[in-house]
Order: structure tokens, then sequence, then C-alpha cells
């Protein structure tokens, strides 16, 4: 099964699933704690890091590792441009956020963290360590 034919799958499967539809306590309770919660007040600073990410003008040399990027020509970047092209979007780090919560994660590693706003959204996770790793040293 193609990637898109998932993708489409889960996202009808998250539309059209409520609470009257769900009978594993499991998948209900993960519904009601993970995929229905509302987002926590601490992304608010969360999300004033990443507003001033966009907004930043300044100029890095970025070094791809492995393929090179398909939204970049040569080394010089701006951070603003960086921040648009890499970072996760605020639902998709919050979603991260309740499941690394839900299952209570103790240890979390994040590889090619990029300016770290996924990790700041795990830091927040009470008992959580987290561990980031990211090549880039202009990040």
């Amino acid at each position: 099964m193609r990637f898109f034919q998932v993708k489409s799958f889960l996202n009808h499967w998250l539309d059209v699933v409520d609470e009257h539809s769900i009978h594993s306590p499991f998948f209900f309770d993960f519904y009601y704690q993970v995929i229905r919660k509302k987002n926590d007040p601490v992304f608010i600073e969360i999300e004033k890091v990443r507003g001033r990410l966009l907004s930043n003008q300044s100029f890095v040399n970025a070094k791809d590792l492995g393929a090179a990027s398909p939204h970049f020509k040569g080394a010089k970047r701006t951070i603003a441009r960086i921040a648009a092209t890499s970072l996760n979007e605020e639902k998709q780090c919050a979603l991260f956020y309740r499941i690394a919560r839900y299952v209570e994660a103790k240890h979390i590693l994040e590889l090619g963290t990029s300016f770290g706003i996924t990790s700041l959204y795990f830091s927040k996770i009470e008992d959580a360590k987290v561990t980031t790793f990211e090549g880039n040293p202009a990040m």
C-alpha cells in the first residue's frame, strides 16, 4: 500500500471516528487523552519562539547532511526559510507531546532536531529526559 493511501485512510478515519464508534477501552482512552485533547497553555511560549524563528531574516551557512534539500540551492539560507521548511507544525508537535505523555515516555530521542521546537514540546513532559541530535552546526 502506498504512503498516500495510508495517510488518506488515517485522515478519513480521524474525521469520521468519534467517541460513539470506538469500542476498545484502550482506543477510547487514547482518543480522549490524545486525539481530542486541547492544547496545553504551556505551548504558547514555545509558539512565540517559533514565531521569532519564522521572522528572523539572519543568514546562516547551513550544511546538508545526506540528501540535498529540494528547498534550497547553496549553503547560505535565512533562519526564517529554514524554519518554514523544516519545523513540524504546531498541531504535529502537540500530537507528539500528547502521545509521549500518554505512554509515559521517560527517555525521548530526537534525531535531526533543527531549531529544537519539537524538543521544547517534549521538555514539558514531567519526568522525561529528552536527548536531541542535530548534525548541522548552524542550527
